[in-house]
């Protein structure tokens, strides 16, 4: 499904969070999102999903109405219900659950976690289990309906290496395998440029760029937007690696 934003604001008072930004995210490819700590990510993150009032035009396949199938998957994922892990993903499919659960239901649920190599965690409560753990939770219940869109809000910040690069791998398996259009909220660059199709580079509520990681993120962004000098190498498989150097003022704008 192909969103398309155009003018697209979010205000908090007098403050604008996400300031009239034009993006596309296309189905198949994964769209990330980067920037310093507030220029306004997850906030753009929430209007996609409905979550707040936005000013601008924002279609999903060139209509104004959301699709029921989103996954969502906000940044903060801090445990408020006494569910089990199964309840939680479950919740993921709640278009879709009746006045009972059915047997498709639980086995969608089971694949999913079977996917994320969490079924063991299946019975345990939310509660009871780490930050990573329940990222991936989190993570299975916004994949449970198999949705047309994906959006996350720093899916991987509290994985550690190995199930970071396994669950970006999923997310490009699911991404581009089911035609998905997935918006992703990251903060490690690094991972950004290599599992990414297209970047968009936020600051201060403003789209500073959109396109390829390779055009996105270049020596100037870095310095203007983070105020960091780099250095830009291409890694194996001509992935862009940034090699951060040290702090310079940042571009007044």
């Amino acid at each position: 499904m192909k969103i398309e934003a155009q003018a697209l604001t979010v205000r908090y008072r007098a403050l604008r969070a996400v300031d009239r930004i034009d993006l596309v995210a296309v189905p198949g490819e994964i769209l990330g999102v980067v920037g310093p700590n507030g220029s306004g990510k997850s906030t753009l993150l929430k209007a996609i999903a409905g979550l707040v009032p936005v000013e601008g035009s924002l279609l999903f396949d060139g209509k104004p109405g959301r699709p029921r199938a989103i996954g969502y998957m906000p940044q903060d994922i801090a445990p408020r219900t006494a569910l089990t892990v199964v309840e939680v993903v479950l919740l993921g499919r709640l278009g879709r659950l009746g006045f009972r659960v059915g047997r498709e239901d639980l086995d969608a649920v089971g694949a999913v976690l079977e996917e994320l190599g969490i079924a063991v965690l299946a019975p345990r409560f939310i509660g009871e289990l780490s930050g990573g753990q329940r990222q991936l939770v989190f993570l299975a219940q916004a994949l449970a309906a198999s949705p047309s869109v994906l959006l996350l809000d720093e899916p991987i910040s509290a994985l550690d290496l190995r199930h970071q690069l396994e669950v970006l791998e999923l997310l490009r398996r699911v991404t581009h395998g089911r035609g998905t259009a997935t918006i992703a909220v990251l903060h490690d660059l690094n991972a950004a440029a290599g599992f990414a199709d297209m970047l968009a580079l936020l600051d201060r509520g403003c789209l500073r760029r959109h396109g390829a990681p390779a055009d996105v993120l270049d020596v100037d962004a870095l310095r203007e937007v983070y105020g960091v000098h780099a250095v830009i190498e291409r890694g194996a498989a001509g992935r862009t690696m940034i090699v951060p150097i040290g702090t310079v003022g940042r571009h007044q704008a």
